[in-house]
């Protein structure tokens, strides 16, 4: 009798594992499909600027740009690194801004970015002088100039520690704390605005040039839709900035076509949303998946972060997959997409990462989760549904 029980539980589980799969699949399309949206509409609306991006120095490697990167989001912190985070290869104690006896206001908004090319507008201030002036002086700006000259970043070879865990999965790594490089980004307006101020006004372009270039760099070369975010903001205040230099250096027709392509890029952007309608459903998400992944021209934080979703997740959305494990299909063009998204060594490591999908390699199973996977293809292969439904109590 408990023969038959089992080889029923066999038969009809499988199916039954949709449900809560499925209902995780439509939290992903639910929630990724917009998210995706937006992203997409940030990083158009940034587009402008792109012109204005720096030169890079060919002597400044991609494993050096992600030193940098990782040093800057340490500065003014202090404390054990998360593992596996690295240490960062030099830190900086104090803040980008610190406590000050200046009437300037830091905390609270209108922040003094806001202001900042109004006071250069009608001539700074002591309080304000002294108070950029302290801002400028923070010596991580050295690392700033330099990493917006980067062309290339390895930021996961600057950022972690390798080889990775076998136990270590995509979702469960440390999110970088990007906090410090967007104060940095806008402490480095300081010197902008001092040079304008002294009539240096294409020192002060270059200035304003140096933050667009390490958003660019964040959006361009980044594996994170954190940390894409993050660049194109970054683009957006450094790009404000710019014009607000050049129309104060009397470039006022390049500040104006500058805006007139900017307020053109957001209108299309606005109107690419309107066209999208609603929120795509799960199964035209997951559908969306490889085409999203393959494309070489799409943002590489989503690519990264997709790639993950589509091997937790579509192995257990196909019968075929969950009955007989993955097919040779999967296979092949999972090795695609590696040569497509990999560059470093360090990617690599991410990579095999990211194709674990929710589940460690090292995971141990219950007597129901074994019988479960008798009839799924085995949890030694990867993709396999059988790995996600082990530990389903667990993700869940």
């Amino acid at each position: 009798m408990a023969g038959v029980i089992a080889v029923a539980l066999i038969a009809i589980v499988p199916p039954v594992t949709l449900v809560p799969v499925s209902s995780m699949g439509a939290i992903f399309g639910s929630v990724s499909g917009s998210w995706f949206l937006r992203t997409q509409q940030r990083s158009a609306e940034a587009e402008p600027y792109r012109p204005y991006r720096l030169d890079p120095d060919l002597s400044i490697s991609a494993a050096e740009a992600g030193e940098l990167l990782h040093l800057l989001s340490f500065v003014g912190r202090t404390g054990d690194v998360d593992e596996p985070m690295l240490a960062p290869v030099r830190t900086y104690d104090a803040e980008w801004i610190s406590a000050s006896e200046s009437d300037v206001r830091t905390d609270i908004p209108p922040f003094w970015t806001d202001s900042v090319w109004s006071w250069v507008g009608r001539g700074l201030t002591r309080e304000e002088t002294r108070f950029l002036e302290q801002v400028a002086a923070h010596p991580a700006h050295i690392d700033f100039s330099r990493l917006a000259r980067a062309g290339a970043l390895d930021a996961i070879g600057g950022r972690y520690k390798l080889p990775f865990s076998a136990d270590q999965i995509f979702w469960q790594l440390p999110i970088p704390k990007l906090t410090s490089v967007r104060t940095g980004a806008t402490s480095h307006l300081s010197i902008a605005a001092l040079h304008s101020a002294a009539g240096r006004h294409a020192l002060a372009e270059q200035s304003t040039r140096e933050v667009i270039s390490v958003g660019f760099l964040l959006m361009d070369e980044a594996p994170t839709i954190i940390e894409h975010l993050v660049g194109a903001s970054v683009v957006g205040f450094g790009g404000e900035a710019l014009r607000e230099v050049l129309r104060l250096g009397g470039d006022s027709a390049r500040a104006e076509a500058l805006e007139g392509a900017v307020l053109a890029a957001e209108r299309a952007s606005a109107r690419m949303a309107a066209g999208r309608g609603k929120r795509p459903g799960a199964q035209a998400f997951l559908e969306s998946l490889p085409s999203v992944i393959d494309d070489e021209d799409a943002i590489r934080g989503i690519r990264w972060e997709y790639v993950s979703i589509a091997t937790g997740l579509t192995p257990c959305l196909n019968l075929q997959n969950v009955v007989f494990g993955p097919a040779d299909e999967f296979t092949s063009w999972l090795e695609g997409v590696e040569n497509s998204l990999v560059r470093y060594d360090a990617e690599a490591a991410l990579f095999g990462v990211a194709t674990r999908g929710f589940v460690p390699n090292e995971v141990e199973a219950g007597f129901l989760a074994r019988l479960l996977t008798m009839s799924m293809g085995g949890m030694e292969t990867q993709g396999s549904c059988a790995r996600l439904i082990a530990t389903l109590p667990m993700i869940m």
